[in-house]
């Protein structure tokens, strides 16, 4: 009898056994300008050897494209390293899945595309935050007007826009020192809280600039005081540029916020011209309204005492404009 042997099947040692590192950069803005890189490293595991010249397929998802082709499919050819690296832009803020592919090897990786940061043509930053709001601390807002890398003159000016914590407005101008295009403005309040400022500059008829909107904080002043005076503002604006200012002044209990009805507040004006200004009747809420014409000085500070315990005052500081030169 004789055997007879199957001969075994021929299995070929392969010419490659690629193996892929797929690495890619995240966090570019969705600016359809920044990009994210994505690099693929083709390597044979046989002999350790790079593998060059060969060509790579990227696909990607979501809104995002390849910088060139501004299509979500490319492929690009491995350099001497066995390197072959592509960009991708978006408009949309997201994260998207990039696939490469050579051959049977397949690698993603998922990137991200973030918020565009916003830039000001006026920078507003401030000295130190937060302050007392006991109308001596002091906070300073700093800045630089430039138009077209051109500092505005000496002596120009722009306007700074104030929002208090009750939601009232106010401005003021604030004039560039020197050859630099840098202006400062020294800041106090007497409320406390986040006050708002931003800062205006209009370079010609044609041209406005405005800066960011930063977040200043003036804090309480703890007292041991068992009163104390609250004020609220109401504007009343007709155009043009006529502003009537509605102050209410609330007596309180310090502790537990409730009112003191029926008593009498007395206003005296600190700066300009010092003296007696006005008394003011509160209710039984507390409280009292002074109306400020529209005619009313551009700015001025004032005590209220309450008049039955003149231990008790508080310092109000009040613009009453929105004219614009």
């Amino acid at each position: 009898m004789h055997n007879h042997y199957l001969p075994e099947p021929y299995s070929p040692i392969p010419f490659a056994l690629p193996a892929m590192n797929l690495v890619a950069t995240s966090g570019a803005p969705a600016n359809d300008i920044a990009t994210n890189e994505v690099t693929a490293t083709l390597i044979d595991l046989l002999t350790g050897n790079y593998i060059t010249n060969a060509t790579i397929d990227f696909n990607v998802t979501g809104d995002a494209l390849f910088e060139g082709n501004r299509q979500s499919t490319t492929s690009a050819m491995t350099n001497n390293n066995g390197v072959a690296s592509v960009w991708l832009t978006s408009t949309q803020v997201e994260t998207v899945t990039v696939v490469a592919t050579y051959d049977s090897v397949r690698q993603q990786a998922y990137i991200s595309f973030t918020e565009v940061p916003v830039t000001y043509p006026i920078l507003l930053e401030r000295s130190s935050a937060p302050a007392l709001a006991d109308f001596d601390d002091t906070i300073y807002l700093t800045g630089r007007l430039a138009y077209n890398g051109q500092p505005a003159p000496n002596d120009d000016y722009a306007w700074i826009y104030f929002t208090d914590p009750i939601g009232a407005t106010a401005s003021t101008v604030v004039r560039v020192i020197g050859n630099s295009g840098e202006f400062s403005y020294a800041m106090h309040r007497y409320i406390p809280g986040t006050y708002l400022a931003e800062v205006e500059w209009r370079v010609n008829e044609a041209v406005t600039l405005r800066s960011n909107i930063l977040p200043v904080e003036f804090l309480a002043r703890h007292s041991n005081q068992p009163y104390r005076i609250d004020f609220f503002r109401n504007d009343e604006v007709e155009l043009p540029n006529i502003r009537t200012v509605y102050l209410t002044m609330a007596l309180r209990y310090a502790g537990n916020n409730a009112i003191i009805p029926n008593q009498t507040l007395e206003i005296t004006r600190i700066y300009p011209e010092p003296g007696f200004f006005a008394t003011v009747p509160t209710g039984p809420d507390g409280s009292g309204i002074y109306v400020f014409p529209p005619d009313f000085l551009l700015y001025a500070s004032f005590r209220v005492t309450w008049v039955e315990n003149p231990t008790i005052s508080a310092i109000y500081f009040l613009w009453t404009y929105d004219v614009q030169p």
